[in-house]
């Protein structure tokens, strides 16, 4: 068991490590303003290093309390950075694929999802991880949570039907350029 338990603080130190410099590396980015994407990176990898701290306090005083801030903590680190994947890859794919077929008028990133939009969603998924976090302690939150959680994929769920029907419109109203390589068929 000593084994094991050097392989986990092992482990913990190298995820804290991973986000505490993938955070410094967002700090040092080029582009000064930061959307709600990069928030949602910030909010993961936070989650991550406070997940992985608490796993280290746990291996040497186990509390429920704190296995359950840190489980809450690490689906927080999972959720925030499958968002932000989301929030980027949903507006690229539709606009290139739109444009790959030849439509002037595909729309841009900001189109599909608006950014807005995405920064809403981060307000929402802040309240779902602070509820859940809450009702650690007071039980009564946990319906309040679920909500929450319901609200915030329905939210994702909604961009993904947004964008599918700007897609299937740009396909169906869309003009087209024509790739005429000059090579004619006998």
């Amino acid at each position: 068991t000593t084994l094991s338990s050097l392989m986990h603080i092992t482990l913990f130190l190298v995820l804290i490590y991973y986000a505490a410099l993938t955070l410094l590396r967002l700090s040092q980015r080029k582009r000064p303003l930061a959307d709600a994407t990069v928030w949602f990176w910030r909010i993961g990898m936070g989650s991550l290093i406070i997940s992985m701290s608490l796993l280290l306090f746990y291996s040497f005083i186990p509390s429920h309390m704190i296995l359950e801030f840190s489980i809450i903590l690490f689906i927080s680190f999972v959720l925030s950075v499958l968002f932000a994947m989301f929030y980027k890859i949903v507006p690229f794919l539709t606009w290139f694929h739109l444009n790959s077929q030849g439509y002037f008028a595909a729309p841009m990133m900001h189109e599909v999802i608006h950014p807005k939009t995405a920064k809403k969603h981060m307000w929402i998924h802040i309240a779902t991880i602070v509820s859940f976090l809450l009702s650690t302690l007071w039980s009564q939150l946990i319906i309040l949570s679920g909500l929450l959680m319901i609200l915030s994929f329905g939210w994702v769920g909604y961009q993904v039907i947004h964008a599918l029907r700007l897609y299937k419109k740009t396909q169906e109203t869309g003009e087209r350029f024509e790739f005429d390589m000059g090579i004619e068929n006998k």
